[in-house]
């Protein structure tokens, strides 16, 4: 692209340049804090008993009501049930991540135009939204050593061959596959300008209970990764990698 972009655009704006429709899911990486204490509790169980309706609330600068908001025709008389619950959440994702962006709408359609002059449609189309903000904005290389300075370690130890081998296997990525393994872990492939230490809240490997050789998995709302026991440096490796370029599939909902 002739030009990248000074700061890192949101994923659900990444899938509207790419002509992606937005859906509940997205929250997880642009509003956690929305993704846990509604999306994710709703998406896993029943809601009738929550007095919810089809409608949203927007909150001021001092966390005050300043207005409610229909996501359907009469939505503050139906109420959320198990039976509509996937279409509450499909039309909460509609208002809040597209009807909300609205405004943005010349920083989709530019970067769709860059993409279409720079790139053929069969290359862009294999790109994810996590890839295409690495390739569209800017971002400074991931200092491994410095990473590692600010990591801390849990149910592991420093000198645990999983951790060890953890860092001789970030060391071996490229940039741009460091900068998608920060992605999958924090959410964003952008280092804070002061740096790791910077970083809120801290980076962190942790034990996982999961089956021996399995994936690694991530919380991006804690910036912490999840590494089950490996039985040797290259199945790690082989299993980081999966998770570098498929892990952006994120949380499964209905």
């Amino acid at each position: 692209m002739e030009h990248q972009l000074p700061v890192t655009l949101c994923h659900s704006l990444m899938k509207q340049i790419l002509g992606l429709p937005v859906s509940c899911a997205d929250f997880q990486y642009d509003d956690p804090e929305m993704f846990d204490s509604r999306v994710k509790y709703i998406n896993e169980n029943d809601p009738s008993e929550l007095d919810i309706f089809f409608m949203d609330q927007i909150y001021n600068h001092k966390g005050e009501l300043h207005a409610e908001v229909p996501l359907m025709a009469n939505g503050q008389t139906v109420r959320v049930s198990e039976a509509n619950k996937v279409q509450y959440l499909k039309r909460l994702a509609q208002y809040r991540i597209q009807g909300m962006f609205g405004c943005c709408n010349q920083i989709i359609l530019k970067q769709q135009q860059d993409l279409e002059q720079s790139s053929p449609d069969e290359i862009v189309s294999v790109f994810n939204p996590f890839e295409l903000t690495v390739i569209c904005c800017c971002s400074r290389d991931v200092d491994v050593e410095d990473m590692k300075q600010f990591t801390d370690v849990s149910g592991f130890t420093p000198s645990s061959k999983e951790v060890k081998w953890f860092w001789t296997a970030m060391g071996s990525l490229t940039s741009f596959e460091r900068k998608k393994l920060l992605q999958f872990i924090t959410g964003s492939s952008s280092v804070p300008p002061d740096g790791f230490q910077a970083m809120k809240p801290k980076l962190c490997i942790v034990k996982s209970n999961s089956t021996k050789d399995s994936l690694p998995t991530s919380h991006t709302c804690f910036n912490r990764i999840d590494l089950p026991a490996y039985s040797s440096y290259a199945v790690l490796q082989e299993k980081l990698l999966v998770a570098v370029n498929e892990g952006y599939k994120g949380f499964a909902l209905l």
